[in-house]
């Protein structure tokens, strides 16, 4: 049960598949003093509205840790920037996906 159901439903990527609860999100909000409902961009190609909130149940369900949300945060606040045109990554009919690579301590 929990973590282990994708496995068992044989769904996901093999990538960590985290079960998205209410307390989970309260727990990676807790580590920025942003408003949850702040929207801080809209994600191309749809332009769907992207809060904090939706950011951190994403980071969720990925498995990301609560203490490196602030640095999820950040990268996608960059993706979102026009200059970065992340509806051109998206749209092309090339096989291009973003990857944000970190190493080192977040601050």
């Amino acid at each position: 049960s929990g973590e282990d159901d994708s496995q068992l439903f044989d769904v996901g990527d093999g990538f960590p598949l985290v079960p998205l609860t209410e307390l989970k999100v309260r727990e990676m909000l807790a580590y920025t003093e942003r408003d949850p409902k702040d929207i801080i961009g809209k994600c191309p190609p749809s332009y769907n509205e992207c809060s904090i909130e939706k950011v951190a149940a994403v980071a969720v369900l990925s498995g990301c840790r609560p203490e490196y949300f602030p640095v999820i945060l950040a990268a996608v606040e960059c993706m979102l920037d026009s200059e970065y045109n992340l509806h051109g990554v998206h749209a092309t009919t090339m096989g291009a996906t973003p990857c944000l690579l970190v190493n080192g301590e977040g601050r």
